[in-house]
């Protein structure tokens, strides 16, 4: 098969349901040559309500995988492009992963795991579980050992759906290791068909389940079916020792639907499923991602679900992937998700090897054929050869189904493409009118948007007018504390005022007051000068009449005995009149000086001459 070093990809279209089939189909699905073209016409895809143009002729964006079924398609030929190839991989030594990934209600469940009385509708693991005993039993050269187990992810917690004590409360929270293996994971062996339909059927029943607006029997839990195949040489039987043979695994996943809480109405427990089925996938499409990027970290262990994974995606594996989407275009967002996960899956590379084991002579099974027939009798042997001449006549019958199928839908697709031009225009009506539809949807969610925000903004300016009233009563309350202490300010003001007129009434007192001791001063200064001048004239005159005296004494002494008393008498005139005007200078002064309290008291000019004289003497 081209391709076998990556992981294969398929995408399956569900068929309308009765509330969709007014809307918008925005999917064309060519299972001609496997492409899937999304249309560009409004949807809720994009933010701006359009899915982005991708450069085909219509504008659209073409994906294309290893096989694409239309609405018409059939589960028998699901299973053999999707199932059979890996069945066979898986009888060849090779672990084989079947997964179905998509939305909530877009046909996983019935696409792998549905059981049905007629044969037609058949989902893709009884079909597994059908075609892998008749495979065995067409295959005499070979012995087969098969067993069967069962887990669910729920809540992010394993839980095994065959353990036998799982009512006492056994077989769950399992741990998982490395390659997804699970050691406490309880196997059945089952050696016919039924048994392991039946397994598979209780392990279904144990599942959980629930209502949503999206889906009446919604997946509440990823679930997990495990077939372990052991082949060896059936010419090993009896012999001793270690005998070589090969161990592969078929596992088959359930993905729970990935749903958008508004759509699904999803609430309580629900929810809390809902959050966590949505987690495990985003872990799961980051894994992916990172697996197509080749990058060197891959977050494995960030989800039960990948740990489980690890080694089915991007191992030791041969693996499928189913896509289920809607053709409906208010699925749009989910559906352009899924293929766009689709089409990153494509560049995830495997590497599946052959498991060759070694078992030891103690463990070699009798052929559970030969333990079969030994107890059918006569009639249940009969039974068993009608069983299988019917099973061939079946698959000859879905051979030829299928070619006529094949047939009718290459006739459908022609008649499909006469109609493409009449369907345009009546997808154009459908478009606007969807268009509209999605216009007023999204019209109505800004109103409400709009209208919680202008609640907000209502709260907001309420709070705000609360503090806008506490600012103004702080405010009313601050003014009249100003109010007050402008008043006394003013009193104060008032105060200082007066006390500056006292002030400057004072300091013009003294300013008064320093000139007019200046102009007393310079007065002072003019009376002490011209005091000095006297004082250095009558000192002159002093030293005159001292001269004078003094000669007048010498030539008193030499005439002192013939001298008169009258001779005398010419002296003391003279000596009145040289000093009265001194004397008479000196006492204005003093007069002068009297207005500062003080008067000096300034000698005679008698005493003045006595102390000359003295001196003299």
């Amino acid at each position: 098969m081209e391709g076998d070093n990556r992981v294969q990809v398929f995408a399956r279209a569900r068929p309308l349901v009765a509330q969709e089939g007014r809307g918008w189909q925005f999917l064309e699905v060519d299972d001609v040559n496997n492409s899937v073209l999304v249309d560009s016409g409004k949807s809720d895809a994009s933010p701006g309500g359009g899915l982005e143009p991708c450069g085909s002729d219509t504008g659209g964006r073409a994906f294309n995988f290893d096989g694409v079924f239309s609405a018409a398609s059939t589960q028998h030929g699901v299973f053999t492009q999707v199932g059979l190839p890996v069945l066979q991989a898986c009888l060849q030594g090779l672990n084989g992963t079947i997964l179905a990934y998509g939305q909530t209600g877009s046909g996983k469940t019935h696409s792998l795991l549905n059981q049905s009385s007629n044969s037609q509708e058949l989902g893709l693991l009884p079909r597994l579980v059908a075609s892998l005993f008749l495979q065995i039993s067409q295959d005499a050269e070979n012995v087969y050992d098969i067993e069967a187990a069962a887990v669910q992810v729920y809540n992010e917690q394993v839980d095994d759906l065959l353990h036998p004590d799982r009512d006492s409360g056994m077989g769950f929270n399992l741990g998982v290791k490395d390659g997804g293996l699970i050691p406490q994971l309880y196997w059945v062996k089952c050696n016919r068909p039924e048994a392991l339909l039946e397994a598979f059927a209780k392990a279904r029943s144990n599942l959980v389940y629930a209502e949503t607006r999206m889906n009446k029997a919604s997946s509440r839990s990823h679930a997990v079916f495990q077939v372990k195949i052991t082949r060896r040489s059936a010419g090993d039987e009896g012999k001793g020792g270690r005998v070589e043979c090969t161990r592969s695994r078929l596992t088959v996943i359930d993905l729970a639907g990935s749903e958008r809480v508004k759509k699904s109405g999803a609430e309580g427990a629900q929810l809390k499923e809902a959050l966590a089925i949505n987690k495990s996938l985003l872990v799961f499409g980051n894994v992916v991602s990172a697996l197509a990027a080749k990058q060197r970290h891959v977050p494995f262990r960030e989800s039960k679900l990948t740990r489980i994974l690890d080694g089915s995606i991007g191992g030791n594996s041969r693996t499928s992937l189913l896509v289920c989407v809607s053709l409906a275009a208010e699925n749009a967002a989910e559906t352009y998700s899924a293929l766009e996960f689709a089409s990153r899956a494509m560049r995830v590379e495997v590497d599946a090897r052959v498991n060759r084991a070694y078992l030891d002579g103690s463990d070699i099974i009798e052929d559970p054929r030969l333990q079969l027939e030994d107890m059918m009798d006569s009639s249940l042997r009969e039974e068993n050869a009608n069983l299988r001449k019917s099973l061939s006549t079946e698959r000859r019958r879905a051979d030829e189904a299928l070619a006529l199928q094949q047939a009718a839908e290459k006739r459908i697709q022609e008649l499909e493409d006469e109609l493409a031009v009449s369907r345009r225009g009546e997808r154009e009506l459908l478009r606007s009118s969807q268009a509209l539809e999605v216009k007023v949807e999204e019209w109505k969610e800004v109103a409400e948007a709009r209208a919680e925000e202008l609640e907000a903004q209502a709260a907001e300016v309420q709070s705000c007018l609360r503090e806008r009233d506490e600012a103004l009563e702080r405010a009313r309350r601050a003014e009249a504390n100003l109010e007050e202490e402008k008043e006394e300010m003013e009193k104060i003001m008032e105060e200082v005022d007066e006390s500056a007129v006292r002030d400057m009434e004072k300091q013009k007192e003294a300013d008064d007051l320093m000139v007019s001791e200046r102009q007393r001063a310079s007065e002072d200064i003019r009376l002490a000068k011209a005091e000095a001048e006297e004082w250095k004239a009558r000192a002159e005159q002093l030293e005159e009449d001292l001269a004078e005296l003094q000669h007048l004494h010498r030539c008193a002494g030499e005439h002192s005995e013939n001298d008169s008393p009258d001779r005398r008498l010419p002296l003391q005139p003279l000596r009145q009149n040289r000093h009265s005007t001194a004397t008479r200078r000196a006492f204005s002064a003093d007069a002068k000086r009297s207005r500062h309290g003080k008067q000096r008291q300034w000698p005679s000019d008698e005493d003045n001459i006595e102390n000359s004289l003295t001196a003299g003497y």
